[in-house]
């Protein structure tokens, strides 16, 4: 199931912290993004390069050099999601943007309390630009998803929760006009336009958006939502004309007090979700599947053709991806990681193992293992796929 790639030593302490629910993402061998909870709470979104700790702010905010302090309990930035589109990794979440001496003032007056970033990084070129989104994120709209659009452009998606508040923005779609070919560190800002998405869809449904991901169908693109004050698991569709359409020379921000593109409902997939782990979306055989947490415990997969099953029971949070037509649950219990390899339409087990140390899986089919949170700690990164010779020492 694993094959470890690459191994590097921690340069910082992170003694205390631990990694948050939202995982992160390797970009390279030696390179990831991971999204630490620094004590009892905060956040920080970090890369890692090489064994040395960055934190991961957008290219206008300035450098910050390696392993620099990183106190307690400060909300600083976040991962709240993470897309692979043909050689691009996409990812991003928020950064905030008052209340640190360090950060620099918001750019636009209804940035609070954070405001979005996307990170682009060619798998290819090796090549990584990290932006932040004109406008800041009005209701905490951080980055969710990216979809490929008509126009040989990405669609960034930004998931905020219902009720809209400042601004009146709660949810967000961008377009990145410029070739992102040519996107690479120091590169200029994203050409881009943009529409904002209503947090009530058509049926009279509110909706939680943050951290919800979604696919491209069609000629629209499927939202996973949450109904606002329920454990419901709603299935939305917007339609890539109606967002192009809006965005044409209509905005050149987020939070424009514009009209917004209203999602319609397709279907209630389960009455069972829990919110505490980011679920998981594909398509096959022309069907949408979800692997989402349930409020009992249990990893499920459903679909909007009708199926569902229930795959495993987690004693804590899980991250949750579909690679390679295998569905990997990885949760972390007190000092072990464990990974479990299922089949995602018969539930059968194909693989485990548990390790030491605190780990994530990713969308690009990688393990991150940090055995330690001390200096000179031992981080191991492992490819996924039941092909794959284990070769950890258990």
């Amino acid at each position: 199931m694993l094959r470890q790639v690459s191994s590097m030593e921690l340069m910082d302490s992170l003694k205390g912290f631990s990694i948050s629910a939202n995982g992160g993402v390797v970009l390279s061998e030696k390179s990831f993004i991971m999204q630490i909870l620094p004590g009892t709470s905060g956040d920080y979104a970090l890369l890692f390069n090489n064994g040395n700790v960055y934190i991961l702010l957008p290219s206008n905010y300035g450098n910050v050099g390696p392993n620099p302090t990183l106190p307690s309990n400060i909300d600083l930035s976040n991962v709240t999601g993470t897309t692979r589109i043909s050689e691009f990794t996409v990812f991003g979440g928020g950064v905030v943007c008052y209340g640190e001496d360090s950060i620099p003032p918001p750019w636009s007056p209804c940035a609070c309390p954070c405001s979005p970033y996307v990170g682009i990084y060619n798998n290819s070129t090796d090549e990584l630009n990290v932006m932040a989104i004109p406008g800041g994120s009005c209701d905490n709209a951080n980055f969710t998803f990216a979809v490929n659009g008509n126009n040989n452009d990405l669609l960034l998606f930004g998931g905020g929760n219902y009720p809209p508040r400042s601004c009146e923005c709660g949810t967000w779609c961008v377009t990145h006009r410029s070739s992102v070919t040519s996107v690479g560190i120091g590169g200029e800002p994203m050409a881009m336009g943009f529409t904002t998405i209503d947090v009530e869809d058509d049926d009279g449904n509110e909706l939680w958006m943050y951290r919800m991901p979604g696919v491209r169908y069609g000629s629209g693109v499927l939202l996973l939502a949450q109904g606002a004050n329920s454990s419901r698991l709603l299935l939305e569709n917007i339609n890539l004309s109606e967002l192009y359409s809006n965005m044409n020379n209509k905005h050149t921000t987020l939070c424009t007090g514009e009209p917004y593109v209203k999602p319609n409902l397709q279907s209630v997939l389960a009455d069972d979700f829990n919110c505490d782990a980011i679920l998981f979306t594909w398509i096959n055989d022309d069907q949408v599947y979800v692997a989402y947490h349930s409020v009992d415990s249990y990893v499920n997969v459903v679909s909007n053709g009708g199926f569902r099953l229930s795959l495993t029971k987690v004693p804590s949070t899980p991250f949750i991806k579909f690679i390679d037509g295998e569905l990997y649950v990885a949760y972390n219990n007190d000092s072990e990681f464990t990974i479990k390899a299922l089949n995602p339409y018969g539930g059968n087990l194909l693989s485990e193992v548990t390790v030491n140390g605190q780990g994530f899986i990713d969308v690009n089919g990688y393990a991150v293992v940090l055995e330690g949170l001390t200096p000179g700690s031992l981080i191991r990164v492992f490819k996924l796929g039941t092909d794959n010779e284990v070769s950890l020492v258990l």
